[in-house]
């Protein structure tokens, strides 16, 4: 006699119900286990993101962005892959893989029309800006100046967004001792 497993359709509200009074690492087991469950779409996409934003809370980013991207690779709209791919590159960028952010930029371009393209541009650049700022408010200049470079030698953007990057690249580089790397922007 063989015996055959049923699989059970998991739902939204049983995965909720599941979650609640547990700890993030609890969450983080289930959702696994109910994601080999999932057998639709839109189940599957909520299982990965409610794992990308425990794993986002816990500073597990390498995770969430692995968990956005799946998610992001089964969503069925354009406007939707875009939001999740921008998603997993400010991932990328938070913990310094820039290379690995401009690759999923490139992915979200392709998602959009010229006007959404230009808005993902321009949010990719205050993402950077940002990230920057918190690390040179944390004392971490040599992490900022990272971000700087990013944003000033590799992204192209206005001729005042070059200037301001410029002055604090300038100010960093003074503020670290970096003597060659002041006068050469300087043009000294």
């Amino acid at each position: 006699m063989i015996i055959k497993e049923v699989k059970m359709a998991v739902t939204k509200a049983q995965i909720e119900e599941d979650l609640k009074n547990s700890g993030d690492f609890v969450k983080i087991d289930h959702l696994n286990r109910f994601l080999k469950q999932a057998d639709s779409l839109d189940v599957r996409k909520f299982i990965l993101l409610k794992l990308a934003e425990i794993n986002t809370g816990k500073g597990f980013y390498p995770d969430a962005a692995r968990n956005i991207d799946s998610a992001a690779d089964i969503s069925l709209t354009y406007k939707e892959k875009m939001e999740l791919y921008m998603r997993e590159a400010e991932l990328y960028i938070k913990i310094g893989q820039f290379n690995i952010a401009d690759a999923i930029l490139k992915k979200a371009l392709v998602q959009g029309n010229t006007k959404e393209q230009a808005e993902a541009k321009s949010k990719y650049i205050q993402i950077y800006y940002k990230e920057a700022q918190e690390q040179e408010k944390a004392l971490r200049n040599r992490k900022a100046v990272e971000y700087y470079e990013a944003i000033y030698y590799n992204l192209s953007g206005n001729d005042e967004e070059k200037a301001k990057m410029k002055s604090k690249l300038l100010d960093l580089y003074n503020k670290l001792g970096r003597i060659r790397d002041y006068s050469r922007l300087s043009g000294r």
